[in-house]
């Protein structure tokens, strides 16, 4: 009963995206937000942007994306609009070429943007399938003597959306290093019972 946001349109945006990035060449478009009342408020500035990649997230698809105002960033295919090649070429983005693209994307919660830090984290056996879903299958997990958890690092870009992931796991995952990502979750579970 979900409402999908694709739709005819999202087609047509991914084509002219992909033409883009096979041709070199940045894109223009406008973005926009939802108002209460249902209806696109577009924002004032014009978009310009060098597209590399395309890659989807929580039913959603994005644009992975180098612009000079943002720098790398990402945006919702299906709250951008009027899709158009530019003359100008890409700008060079090391960041998103190449398996470096792969390895943004994975970093990446819910396409919220963070520093990237290593994290070591402790889960329990149950959730082997999660973390192999979520950062891939070259992820070394370590079991611990106890034989009911696993520890690994992973490299995130560290955002609220991560940090719900973890604390949604309750009493089965825990952050073990760096201490400021612990503290971190720490906050956002006293925040959320503050509510």
């Amino acid at each position: 009963g979900r409402v999908k946001s694709m739709n005819e349109t999202i087609y047509y945006s991914v084509d002219t995206i992909q033409e883009a990035i096979a041709e070199n060449k940045q894109i223009t478009f406008r973005y926009f937000d939802w108002g209460i009342d249902g209806k696109r408020r577009y924002r004032e500035k014009d978009y310009q942007a060098s597209p590399y990649g395309l890659c989807q997230d929580s039913e959603y698809y994005y644009l992975l994306a180098h612009s000079d105002r943002h720098g790398v960033t990402s945006y919702r295919i299906d709250r951008m609009s009027d899709i158009a090649l530019s003359s100008a070429d890409r700008t060079p983005c090391p960041e998103l070429t190449g398996k470096a693209l792969i390895e943004h994307a994975n970093r990446l919660f819910h396409m919220y943007s963070g520093d990237a830090v290593d994290v070591k984290m402790r889960f329990h056996k149950d959730l082997t399938n999660v973390v192999i879903d979520r950062f891939g299958s070259d992820i070394m997990l370590i079991p611990e003597p106890d034989g009911e958890h696993f520890v690994f690092t992973v490299n995130v870009a560290i955002s609220p959306m991560f940090l719900s992931w973890v604390i949604g796991f309750g009493n089965k995952a825990t952050v073990l290093y760096p201490d400021s990502v612990i503290q971190q979750c720490r906050a956002l579970c006293v925040e959320a019972m503050s509510q």
